[in-house]
C-alpha cells in the first residue's frame, strides 16, 4: 500500500513541477484561477435579486447526474471502463501486490479524475449564484455527487464490461435492459406534461421531482444526497448516500471475487482507452468499430473531385446512424432546451448566449476535424482551398439542421417574434462558420505548441476577438439608427459579420492543405 501511495502522491508533485518547466501551461493554470477568483468575488458582490425556483436546479441536478452516469455505462457496453493507465497495467498488476489493494488505488485514482472533470462545474457559479442564489458550499456538493456519479458509473461500466466482453447476446440484453429503463423514466417525465391542460414548466418540475425518480439507482439517490445539503437537511442527505455506499461495495465485490478474469478485462479496456487518447494527442480520430461487421454496401459512389468528401462524410453518419444530428448534437440541444424551459420569462437573448457556448464544443467533434489529419487528404489531386471548403460541407449542413432542431422547439417554449427567430438561426449558423475557421486558424500558427490546454485557451480567445467587432456594431448601429427591434438587428449584424469573417480567414488559410503541416503531436 506504502507503494502506491508513493505513485499517488509522486504523481502530483510532478504534475506541479511540470508547471515549472512548462511556461505555457503555468499561463494557462494562473490565468484560470484568477478568472475562477475573480467570478466567486464579483459573485458575492453582485446585488442580490429575487431567486427562481429551487426546484428548477433540482431538475437540472438530476439530469446532469444522469447524462454523466449513463453516458458511462453506454461506453462501458463497447469499450469497457478502467481506472488505470498503461503505465499503472505495466508496472502495478505485475507487482506482488493485492487485487484488493489495486483496485482501492484505481477508485482513488479515479475519484481525483472526477474532480479534473466536475472542474467546469466551478465555472457555472456565476448564473446559478445569481439565478438560484446557490452558495459555494452548495456549489461543492453538486460537485461531489457529480464526481460519485462518475466512479459509480465506471464502477458499473467495469461490471456490465466483465459480464458482456465475450457474449454479443449479453450485450444486447443489457443495452435492451439500460434503453428500456430509460424509455420508462422518461415517459413518465414526458407525458403528464404533455397531456397537462396547465402550466408545462411546472407539470416539467413536478413530474422531475417526484419522489418516485428518487429510487433510481445513483441518479435518484445522489439527487437525494445533493439536494438534502443544500436545503441543510442532512438526515435526507445519509438517506441518498448510505444506498450509494452500498452499490459501490456490491459492485466491487462483484469484481473482487465472481470475475475471475478481473484483470484480462480490465488490460483490454485500458488498452482501448491508451489507443484512443493516443490518437487524440496525435490529432487523429477514433471511431469506436464493432467486433461483428456486417459487409453491405460498398463505395462511396458520389461526388467528384474535392465533393468526394462531403459524400464521404454523409456515408460515415449513415453508417454510424447519425442520419440527421449525432449524438453529441441531440445532448447540447436536449441541454439548451432545458435551459430555455427553465429561463422562459428571460427572454431569447440569455437561451442564444449559452446555446452559442454549448455550440463551441459540438462544432469541435465533427468529422470535418478528424479528415484534416489524414495523409491522403494531401495526395487527392484537387485545389486545396476546395479541398478545405468541401471537408466544411458536412458540419455546415449539421450546423443548419441543429440551428432549425433547436429553435423551433425554443420558439414554442419562448414565443418571440418571427424575425428574432429567423435572426437566431442565421446568427447560430454564423457563429457556427466562425468556429470553424477560427479553429483553422489556430492549427495554422500555433499547431506545433504541444499544449493541448494551452491551444484551447488561445482558440477561446481567437473567437472572442474576431466576433467581438460584429457584436459591437450590431449593439452601437441598431442604438444609432433606433430599430424597433434591436435583439434581431444585433443578431442579423453578427451573422453578417462571422460570415464575412470566416470567408476571410478561410481564404487567408486556404494553402493549409498544401503541405502536411497540421500538427502531429
Amino acid at each position: 500500500m506504502k507503494s502506491l501511495l508513493y505513485i499517488c502522491f509522486t504523481s502530483i508533485k510532478n504534475s506541479i513541477k511540470d508547471l515549472k518547466h512548462n511556461p505555457g501551461k503555468l499561463i494557462y493554470t494562473i490565468f484560470m484561477l484568477a478568472f475562477f477568483a475573480f467570478m466567486i468575488i464579483a459573485s458575492t458582490k453582485s446585488p442580490t435579486k429575487e431567486a427562481r425556483d429551487i426546484t428548477e436546479l433540482h431538475v437540472i441536478i438530476l439530469a446532469l447526474y444522469s447524462f454523466s452516469f449513463v453516458g458511462i455505462l453506454m461506453s462501458g457496453l463497447s469499450s469497457g471502463a478502467s481506472f488505470y493507465s498503461m503505465a499503472d497495467v505495466n508496472i502495478i498488476f505485475l507487482s506482488p501486490i493485492s487485487s484488493k489493494v489495486i483496485l482501492l488505488y484505481g477508485l482513488l485514482k479515479q475519484m481525483g479524475t472526477s474532480l479534473l472533470m466536475g472542474f467546469f462545474l466551478l465555472f457555472q457559479y456565476a448564473w446559478l449564484n445569481s439565478a438560484y442564489n446557490l452558495s459555494f458550499k452548495g456549489l461543492i456538493a453538486i460537485l461531489i455527487g457529480f464526481c460519485i456519479s462518475i466512479i459509480c458509473g465506471q464502477i458499473t461500466a467495469m461490471v456490465i464490461y466483465c459480464f458482456s466482453s465475450n457474449n454479443e447476446k449479453n450485450r444486447i440484453l443489457i443495452k435492451a435492459i439500460l434503453l428500456a429503463i430509460g424509455a420508462i423514466v422518461g415517459a413518465y417525465i414526458v407525458l403528464p406534461v404533455l397531456s397537462s391542460s396547465g402550466n408545462k414548466l411546472n407539470a416539467l418540475l413536478s413530474q422531475a421531482n417526484s419522489s418516485f425518480l428518487e429510487f433510481i439507482p445513483i441518479i435518484g439517490w445522489l439527487k437525494v444526497f445533493v439536494v438534502g445539503l443544500l436545503s441543510n437537511n442532512y438526515l435526507i442527505s445519509i438517506y441518498g448516500l448510505l444506498p450509494t455506499i452500498f452499490y459501490i461495495l456490491l459492485f466491487i465485490f462483484i469484481i473482487n471475487k465472481i470475475n475471475s478474469d478481473f484483470y484480462e478485462d480490465v488490460l483490454k479496456a485500458t488498452e482501448v482507452s491508451f489507443s484512443a487518447i493516443t490518437a487524440q494527442k496525435e490529432g487523429k480520430g477514433v471511431d469506436v468499430s464493432p467486433t461483428k461487421v456486417k459487409l453491405g454496401k460498398i463505395g462511396i459512389n458520389k461526388g467528384n473531385g474535392a465533393s468526394v468528401f462531403y459524400y464521404k462524410h454523409m456515408l460515415e453518419n449513415r453508417r454510424a446512424k447519425s442520419f440527421i444530428l449525432d449524438m453529441p448534437s441531440i445532448i447540447f440541444i436536449i441541454i439548451t432546451i432545458i435551459f430555455a424551459v427553465s429561463l422562459k420569462n428571460e427572454g431569447l437573448l440569455p437561451v442564444f448566449i449559452f446555446s452559442t457556448y454549448m455550440q463551441i464544443f459540438s462544432s469541435c467533434m465533427g468529422r470535418w476535424l478528424k479528415e484534416l489529419t489524414m495523409p491522403y487528404v494531401y495526395m487527392v489531386p484537387v485545389s486545396p482551398f476546395k479541398k478545405l471548403i468541401m471537408i466544411f460541407g458536412e458540419n455546415i449542413y449539421k450546423t443548419c439542421v441543429e440551428a432549425l432542431v433547436l429553435y423551433i422547439p425554443i420558439a414554442l417554449i419562448i414565443r418571440p417574434s418571427i424575425l428574432e427567430v429567423i435572426a437566431c438561426i442565421l446568427a447560430r449558423i454564423g457563429f457556427g462558420l466562425l468556429f470553424m475557421a477560427a479553429n483553422i486558424l489556430t492549427e495554422r500558427f500555433i499547431g506545433s505548441v504541444p499544449n493541448k490546454g494551452l491551444i484551447i485557451f488561445l482558440y477561446f480567445i481567437i473567437i472572442a476577438l474576431i466576433c467581438l467587432p460584429g457584436i459591437v456594431i450590431g449593439v452601437l448601429l441598431g442604438s444609432f439608427l433606433g430599430i424597433s427591434n434591436p435583439i434581431a438587428f444585433a443578431l442579423f449584424s453578427t451573422f453578417l459579420w462571422n460570415v464575412l469573417a470566416s470567408a476571410l480567414i478561410t481564404f487567408l488559410c486556404r494553402n493549409i492543405l498544401s503541405y502536411a503541416e497540421l500538427n502531429n503531436k
